[in-house]
């Protein structure tokens, strides 16, 4: 059926519950105010999608915008061809693209103050971006995968919960998320000291989510960009170096994330004195087969593909999970680093160095000294498997 538009040059929609369209949003007007206002309480469902060709003037938006429906086949894209971003700086509401089909977000300068992602569509098709993004307060994924293709969504708001997950979802963002294949596609955040950031990139397939916690401050950057690589240049194996007694052999051919500083759009400044920076990564699955105790984040530079490139980051040991817990055990889904105290470009890539081999044991320490006419040793382990007794020798 060919459906007509609704071409909108001054509605104000005060106390409305809902206005409901199966037609197209499209804005088309010009001069120096608003060419469409919804104000704070109305709710405004569109289901034919939103097109933006206005001269100037844009949408005030301070309550909700619904573009799409959850069911048929009606394709519900945004498409904002404004010079600047329809939606003006100072709306205060909020976006919300639902459908089951997929969805395109275009703009040379769009911007949402709340984009809440609830697509249904799942890996057919979700919410594609074709240029890039930025939300000034709050981003959520609820339902349904976002892909930034060769493009940045950038939330620049520094608050730790501007970037969240609606509550279809967990914590490790297992129903949405956004597909940032590195080199190409990007989730940029505005950061600042003290807080906790969420980057829930991934692949089509799943999402492996990266949390960075910071208490440092940061010297020339503003902001962190992540994306996720499926495989990791340079190959898996072997590798050779060891941590606290736990050696690691092997690269688990999972994947790796980037975090990479920025300062605006110039990526690979800075660095970080004063504090610290924690990751914990999440989605296990995708890196087995892994053993309990066995496995960590190592690091490499940004641009180095060599196997021999990763390295342990510092502080070594003392920066690890403590035995047996979270971040240290499969069962917990995630790998963790506490308190590192060099973050740049030069460990902006991460990946997770593995023994493939069960040691009999784990020894913590192992020291000795000399009393008279004998030598007393003290040793200490973790953990033993199948260990029956020691053997002392001497030479």
């Amino acid at each position: 059926s060919i459906r007509s538009n609704i071409c909108l040059s001054v509605i104000l929609l005060s106390h409305i519950g809902f206005l409901s369209a199966q037609d197209l949003l499209y804005l088309d007007g010009s001069g120096a105010v608003a060419n469409l206002t919804i104000q704070s309480g109305a709710d405004v469902y569109v289901e034919g999608g939103f097109v933006a060709n206005s001269v100037a003037g844009g949408m005030e938006l301070d309550g909700s915008l619904y573009v799409g429906i959850t069911s048929g086949s009606i394709t519900a894209n945004w498409t904002d061809n404004m010079a600047s971003s329809s939606v003006l700086n100072t709306s205060s509401g909020t976006v919300y693209l639902q459908s089951n089909n997929a969805q395109n977000v275009y703009g040379p300068s769009t911007k949402f103050y709340n984009l809440y992602l609830n697509n249904t569509s799942a890996n057919s098709g979700g919410i594609q971006l074709l240029s890039n993004i930025e939300t000034l307060n709050t981003l959520t994924f609820n339902d349904g995968v976002l892909y930034a293709n060769s493009y940045v969504m950038y939330v620049s708001n520094n608050a730790g919960n501007a970037v969240t997950y609606g509550p279809s979802n967990n914590s490790s963002y297992s129903n949405s998320w956004i597909v940032a294949l590195y080199s190409s596609g990007k989730l940029d955040r505005l950061v600042t000291a003290a807080n906790t950031y969420d980057f829930p990139v991934g692949s089509a397939a799943a999402p492996q989510l990266l949390q960075a916690s910071t208490s440092a401050t940061f010297a020339g950057i503003t902001r962190l960009s992540s994306s996720w690589e499926s495989s990791s240049p340079g190959g898996t194996s072997p590798i050779s170096f060891s941590e606290c007694g736990t050696p690691y052999n092997q690269l688990s051919a999972g994947g790796e994330w980037h975090l990479r500083p920025a300062n605006g759009g110039s990526y690979g400044t800075g660095s970080i004195s004063a504090g610290n920076v924690s990751l914990i990564g999440w989605g296990l699955s995708t890196f087995t087969p892994l053993i309990d105790n066995q496995f960590a984040l190592v690091v490499r530079a940004e641009g180095n593909n060599l196997l021999s490139g990763w390295t342990i980051p510092t502080p070594s040991c003392s920066s690890l999970a403590p035995y047996n817990t979270a971040g240290r055990i499969v069962s917990s889904n995630q790998v963790k680093r506490n308190n590192l105290t060099v973050f740049s470009d030069a460990t902006s890539q991460l990946a997770i160095a593995m023994s493939n081999v069960i040691l009999p044991l784990e020894l913590l320490s192992f020291n000795g000294h000399n009393a008279g006419d004998v030598n007393v040793l003290n040793w200490e382990t973790a953990s033993e498997y199948n260990t029956d007794f020691f053997q002392l020798e001497r030479s």
